[in-house]
């Protein structure tokens, strides 16, 4: 399945002598005037596809009675190094919360206190107004060290936490595109196997049309 860039769609309208028809001798536009006009004309281009589809029923050119599925994988528009990766963040998170438990047992010792949550001791803590210190020489009080431990232990809990929630049945994301999953592209040049931030496009087809499509996190089909 061919899959095309608003630069592709560029080069076919100078290049291609279908496309020139089409434009009826208009100048070709460049790629940013048809970026605008796709992400202005979305609705309305998605409202004139599914009146396409009632017309070809209508016509009888097509019948609901089998349907073939397409897909492709399409690149994210995302850095490949900020990835994110389900399993790391389970093990990450498994670890810190032992941590935690650690922390919350030491604490209640020490403030004689049976508080049970990383969150309930910080703000007990931050109440506190714990004088800081920090330089060499200088010394940490127990209470400043319990409350940067606190501190550190709840931001990477809430952070964990946030990244499970994107990932959601996912195995990974990116952080600068936090839809896109990683993924083999079709077109590794490599031959490495890397991979790669992306979307997952399904297409259904009756007769040549195209009458249905949608985008996955998920790769859907699996190799048996």
């Amino acid at each position: 399945m061919l899959t095309y860039s608003t630069r592709d769609i560029e080069f076919l309208c100078k290049d291609s002598q279908r496309t020139k028809f089409l434009l009826n001798s208009a100048n070709a536009p460049n790629y940013s005037t048809i970026s605008r006009f796709l992400s202005k004309a979305n609705n309305i281009i998605y409202e004139l596809f599914c009146q396409f589809v009632e017309k070809l029923l209508k016509l009888s050119e097509i019948t609901t009675e089998t349907i073939y599925i397409d897909g492709t994988k399409i690149e994210a528009y995302a850095n490949k190094y900020s990835f994110v990766w389900k399993k790391s963040t389970l093990k990450y998170k498994e670890r810190l919360e032992e941590n935690i438990l650690q922390l919350i047992d030491e604490f209640n010792k020490y403030f004689n206190k049976e508080l049970d949550s990383i969150f309930d001791i910080l703000s007990f803590l931050e109440e506190l107004k714990i004088h800081k210190v920090y330089g060499r020489g200088k010394r940490k009080s127990k209470e400043q060290l319990f409350l940067e431990k606190a501190q550190s232990y709840a931001e990477r809990l809430n952070k964990y936490t946030n990244y499970l929630e994107i990932l959601g049945e996912r195995n990974s994301f990116s952080k600068t595109d936090k839809e896109a999953t990683f993924m083999r592209m079709k077109e590794d040049y490599m031959r490495n196997g890397q991979l790669k931030p992306g979307y997952n496009l399904q297409i259904g087809v009756i007769s040549e049309y195209i009458v249905s499509y949608d985008i996955f996190h998920i790769l859907l089909i699996q190799k048996r």
